[in-house]
């Protein structure tokens, strides 16, 4: 059996990948890496507005800087945090 934690690494590879793969602004890859993000908030219990929560945020948005994005981190967060809150 896959713990929470195991799904949520491997969720969490195919969101960095996706990153990688994606543009931001295409329309879809924005609702994908939210949905994945959400997904790793309900399997490991994550709230928003806790460390754990920013610590995600903050890996999330630094992949997307990498990769090119320029994307507000306050119009980020705020998208990212909708389905959680």
């Amino acid at each position: 059996m896959i713990t929470s934690k195991q799904a949520a690494k491997v969720i969490y590879k195919r969101l960095v990948y996706l990153i990688a793969q994606s543009d931001w602004d295409d329309g879809n890859t924005a609702l994908q890496i939210r949905a994945l993000f959400t997904t790793i908030c309900i399997i490991c219990g994550v709230d928003a507005d806790t460390p754990s929560c920013d610590y995600l945020l903050n890996l999330i948005y630094k992949n997307l800087s990498i990769g090119g994005a320029t994307v507000d981190y306050g119009k980020f967060e705020n998208f990212m945090l909708e389905l959680i809150v």
